[in-house]
């Protein structure tokens, strides 16, 4: 045994059918956050991974279970603390059975946004489903278990019905015969919900909410240099139910960052100065907050009309459909003006950010980033990212600036308003590589900072989870699930 110890790669070559990649092969991250990892692990069935965590425990050998690894600008497909092997469920990747009289569908952990989009439009056609800014490529159950937020509501309540593989080799799942996916809280005391934002058990799949596509959609942009206005402006459309999705505020910093590639991905031999002139020409400076409405087409325009009633005076509405913007981007190619050459060019480079409101996964969120190809861990500028749940304080988007200034971060944030009239600030902070030591650490202090302020987040980052302090009764709950504390040490702990 102790010579299976000393070489870590030795004790998992019994596994049946799982990839093992040696630690000095496991690439960078986004983040540029480095840890010491023996081993990544690829299992291709339950089976294999059962394996894994009976030899983890035989061998008492800490394991870091992963969806896909593509938690960028968190941590990425890296563990909390050294020493951890990593597990990596990407090769799990079934989908179904579908009800579709539930509107739900059983995923398990590997599957992509891309899978799923695929999947559906193929076999379901007449659903859609919740996507995130994301990426293609990123695991849909890895997002509901972090709580992630898409474009048309949180994720936090659209997995239900679990399969949870315990340390001891055993699953815990729900009992077919008093519960069915198209009431999902069951019957009995809820124990899925230990099971998001938490390291007691590994998730092997569940079930997952799809929507039934609608007759038309609006998207709907409200423009205001004053960011509290705008804010509130949303709040009101709230409470009044003119909108029942989720809006993203991008700041001008970060759309700038956004634009500029946008443009290049569509047109890719503009030069930068030619690129500058199409922002100058139809962007905007303001805070730009962008949302939808989607149903039958009457009440759709009956929305906009409220809309246009209930905001403030210094909001700029617009409302198109992607019909629309076609048109005219269509009109404007023909029109021997430099203007109006220009409205096509960014008309159809925007056109890429209505398909995540209509529910087709796209790689755009990667473009707040300077990308060098398609991988963002291999990003020409590092970032991190972090978050602040903002209490609903017309100061507090001011204070949360103030912070970051003071600390002298290069940082974009996009706002992002809900229907329960949360507020959270998405943060990215961008960096060069050769800094990346002190931004880490200024992390934590930044964290550290943010608590204090009254500005919680609502997910982490795998470099802010020692900063933060968690009620005790996480602490009893993983010495009850997995008392040796062998799956993901340091996890929301």
């Amino acid at each position: 045994m102790d010579g299976e110890l000393s070489n870590p790669l030795r004790i998992w070559e019994d596994i049946e059918d799982c990839e093992i990649i040696p630690g000095d092969q496991i690439g960078k991250t986004l983040s540029r956050t480095s840890r010491d990892v023996p081993c990544l692990l690829k299992p291709r069935s339950i089976e294999g991974l059962r394996q894994i965590v009976a030899t983890a425990t035989k061998y008492q050998c800490p394991i870091y279970p992963i969806s896909r690894g593509k938690n960028w600008g968190y941590g990425a497909h890296l563990p909390v603390q050294n020493g951890s092997t990593i597990v990596s469920l990407e090769r799990l990747r079934k989908i179904g059975p579908c009800i579709p009289e539930s509107n739900k569908i059983y995923l398990e952990p590997g599957v992509s946004q891309e899978d799923l989009y695929t999947y559906l439009k193929n076999n379901y056609p007449q659903f859609t489903f919740n996507v995130t800014a994301g990426g293609s490529d990123t695991s849909i159950l890895g997002n509901c278990l972090e709580r992630g937020i898409g474009y048309c509501r949180s994720r936090a309540n659209e997995l239900h019905g679990l399969q949870v593989l315990t340390i001891d080799g055993e699953f815990i799942q729900q009992n077919p015969d008093l519960w069915h996916p198209s009431h999902p809280e069951g019957i009995g005391a809820g124990w899925e919900g230990l099971f998001f934002q938490s390291n007691f058990g590994i998730i092997t799949g569940g079930w997952f909410t799809l929507i039934p596509k609608q007759d038309s959609g609006i998207f709907i942009s409200l423009l205001n240099a004053d960011l509290d206005t705008l804010i509130e402006d949303f709040r009101t459309l709230y409470r009044h139910q003119v909108l029942d999705e989720i809006t993203h505020i991008g700041d001008p910093g970060r759309k700038e960052y956004v634009l500029k590639g946008l443009i290049a991905k569509k047109f890719p031999n503009l030069s930068t100065q030619q690129i500058a002139k199409v922002i100058q020409q139809h962007g905007s400076d303001a805070f730009q907050g962008v949302t939808a409405v989607h149903g039958r087409t009457t009440i759709n325009k009956a929305r906009v009309r409220e809309i246009k009633k209930l905001i403030s005076p210094s909001t700029d509405l617009k409302a198109f459909t992607p019909r629309t913007v076609e048109q005219i981007a269509s009109i404007s190619r023909w029109i021997p003006f430099p203007y109006f050459r220009n409205l096509g060019i960014f008309l159809e480079s925007v056109a890429e950010l209505l398909k995540l409101s209509e529910g087709e996964p796209t790689n755009i969120g990667h473009l707040s980033i300077k990308m060098k190809g398609d991988d963002p861990n291999l990003a020409e500028e590092s970032a991190v990212y972090l978050n602040a749940t903002l209490p609903n304080d017309r100061n507090a988007t001011q204070e949360l600036r103030k912070l970051l200034d003071l600390g002298g971060y290069k940082y974009s944030i996009t706002y992002i308003v809900d229907t329960r009239q949360s507020i959270s600030a998405i943060i990215t902070i961008h960096f060069e590589d050769e800094v990346a030591p002190p931004v880490q650490e200024a992390l934590g202090h930044l964290t550290k900072a943010l608590i204090e302020k009254g500005f919680p987040p609502y997910r982490s980052g795998i470099d802010q989870m020692e900063h933060l302090e968690m009620p005790l009764i996480n602490k009893k709950l993983k010495h009850l699930f997995d008392p040796e504390n062998l799956i993901a040490p340091g996890r929301y702990l």
